[in-house]
């Protein structure tokens, strides 16, 4: 089998009873972790010995981690035998480093080794790595967790939302055992499946319990917890960060929750921990129905899936330019149009399965849409918003990529909204070009980070038509957003040129004549 190290170089093989391997290993430095037990839990095992090579990584008996710097240094891409002589109700993992290693390590098994069957791998990442290393202190909760229907048949490659949850419920464990039981018979966690917000949600209430664990108790018997909607995961994150500011307990004890956070709070919820902090009363306004205007919608987008979507109209806060229902109706037609377009667009989901609005002009600091009431149907506004959520789930790009990539997105609608072509361009008389910027290091609100980025995804749309352009754009988004060229593009500044020249001149070779010079042109200018 060829198994993908993740983009750490790191791979961890789980099995049980004797084997042998043939490793065809990449040239670097390693380091290998190797674990053992007996499958019953005693702190005894049989003889057992691992050779890698020529190398004797551990001989012995005892249950143990051993943990060696730079084990071997492979010539590169030559067989190694990895020998692994255990007792039949042994398992065993391997935890392998290479570091900077980003490519495939080959196993294949020597079909004349001892029977042996393999117990499922853990995992390629922290996820994994953490559920392996648990196994020296509690082997049962490790049982636990790989019996969770969608863990049961094996552990997707990261990224991916299963080794996010096994990461944050291996940390639940560590801080309360009780909090970690009561999440285990959580019902949406018995699905068969794990999305993205369930396993951050699992995450955030380990937070929570780090300083409150009954608080984390009590969010796990309210009923918004008693199914899981995309909202409820903005709801724990909000609450995580109401938590951390000491302000938790504040909101629980509103008159509106007596009855703790249902399904009709969950969208209230993150516009509340967007306030609080700077208008305390206003965040207790938006609790209270009947003083505050809210319209609902789900929406089926054709990617996503079902979207929740709800404007939030606080009532007397903005003389002049008070809500109506009509007003708000109107502001989800242009934010569901906006995100549809984008969507199509991009050719990946929205990054969001839920989108809660706040109309009013105070200052907001959470993961919203935030809207001026006098631009509640404001195209130009909401395009920017839409766009600002797309990367804002790119959390390692350069700035000029990320606010040049909104404006370029907020451009596209709008011309697409009004049947019209997209600027030919936008320069910024500050910097020449985008290494001059980068390299002044410019706050990320700098003009010029969203004119030189714009200009350069307008050269390129204009150049290579929208079709086209819209195959690599989606590429650059999703492996910026993935992170999934880390260790060949860096964390420099010239990390930005290196994603877009992978994206629109290597992976469209037959256009890398006119793109490779547009690239230098704005980066370089030359």
């Amino acid at each position: 089998m060829t198994v993908a190290l993740n983009r750490d170089g790191e791979l961890i093989i789980h099995g049980q009873g004797s084997a042998r391997y043939a490793a065809q290993l990449p040239a670097a430095d390693y380091s290998v972790t190797f674990g053992l037990w007996d499958t019953d839990g005693a702190l005894q095992a049989e003889h057992a010995s691992v050779v890698v090579g020529q190398r004797t990584v551990f001989s012995g008996t005892k249950r143990f981690f051993r943990e060696t710097s730079g084990l071997w240094v492979n010539a590169g891409n030559s067989n190694t035998e990895v020998n692994i002589q255990v007792g039949p109700n042994d398992a065993w993992f391997i935890f392998l480093q290479g570091h900077g290693l980003s490519q495939d390590f080959v196993l294949t098994r020597d079909p004349l080794a001892p029977p042996y069957a393999l117990a499922g791998d853990i995992g390629y990442t922290d996820g994994g790595r953490s559920l392996a290393f648990l196994y020296s202190e509690d082997p049962m909760a490790v049982v636990q967790i790989r019996n969770l229907p969608w863990a049961a048949d094996g552990i997707e490659e990261m990224p991916s939302p299963e080794h996010e949850a096994i990461y944050y419920l291996v940390g639940a464990l560590h801080v309360d055992r009780t909090v970690f039981h009561e999440l285990l018979r959580q019902g949406w966690l018995l699905d068969e499946s794990m999305t993205w917000g369930e396993a951050f949600s699992i995450g955030d209430i380990s937070y929570i319990a780090q300083s409150a664990p009954s608080t984390a108790m009590q969010l796990l018997s309210m009923p918004f917890m008693q199914s899981f909607e995309e909202m409820d995961a903005y709801a724990l994150r909000a609450l995580q960060n109401l938590a951390h500011d000491g302000l938790l307990e504040d909101l629980l004890a509103h008159p509106m929750l007596r009855g703790g956070i249902t399904d009709e709070h969950t969208d209230l919820i993150p516009l509340y921990e967007a306030v609080r902090f700077y208008y305390a009363e206003l965040a207790s306004q938006l609790l209270d129905e009947e003083q505050t205007i809210v319209v609902r919608r789900t929406v089926h987008l054709p990617l996503q899936g079902p979207t929740s979507f709800s404007v939030v109209w606080p009532k007397g806060v903005s003389p002049g330019d008070e809500g109506t229902v009509e007003k708000a109706n109107a502001s989800i037609d242009l934010l569901v149009d906006t995100v549809r377009t984008l969507e199509q667009f991009m050719g990946v989901p929205s990054p969001r399965g839920a989108w809660p609005v706040l109309v009013a002009d105070v200052y907001g600091r959470a993961d919203h849409i935030q809207l001026d009431p006098s631009r509640y149907d404001d195209p130009s506004l909401t395009a920017h918003q839409a766009a600002r959520a797309y990367w804002r789930s790119v959390q390692f790009s350069q700035d000029w990529i990320t606010k040049g990539g909104m404006t370029f997105m907020q451009d596209y609608y709008l011309s697409a909204r009004a049947g019209k072509p997209l600027p030919q361009s936008y320069g910024c008389d500050q910097f020449a070009n985008i290494a001059i910027l980068a390299a002044f290091n410019a706050p990320p609100t700098h003009i010029c980070n969203y004119q030189l980025g714009a200009g350069l995804f307008l050269d390129l749309y204009n150049t290579l038509g929208e079709q086209t352009f819209r195959e690599a754009y989606s590429r650059l988004y999703t492996w910026l957003r993935d992170d999934a060229l880390r260790v060949r593009c860096g964390t420099e500044p010239p990390r930005g040129h290196c994603y877009v020249h992978a994206s629109f001149v290597e992976y469209l070779p037959e256009h890398a004549d006119v793109t490779a010079p547009i690239l230098e042109k704005h980066y370089y200018g030359r």
